[in-house]
């Protein structure tokens, strides 16, 4: 009766570490869980900024093309008003 009962009691106290282990490890991963999606939406808010940034860049040199082209254009519209004129 009493090595039953001392197996009990040693059961029950590996069952309960067991449980302590358990509860250990869910906060353990829900904490990197919390530190995972910290991290991604940190990656997403630069990636979102960098593509923002490359519109913008995008935006300028399509302006400055076109301020080129139009300086071109000019051009050659005088070139052929002189000839004409001429």
């Amino acid at each position: 009766m009493f090595k039953e009962r001392r197996k009990e009691e040693e059961l029950k106290g590996g069952l309960e570490e067991i449980r302590k282990e358990i509860e250990r490890l869910k906060r353990a991963m829900s904490q990197k869980e919390e530190r995972w999606e910290r991290e991604r939406k940190e990656i997403m808010g630069r990636v979102e900024k960098l593509e923002k940034e490359g519109r913008d860049r995008e935006e300028r040199m399509m302006g400055m093309k076109r301020s080129v082209e139009e300086v071109v254009e000019r051009g050659r519209s005088s070139k052929e008003e002189n000839r004409m004129g001429n």
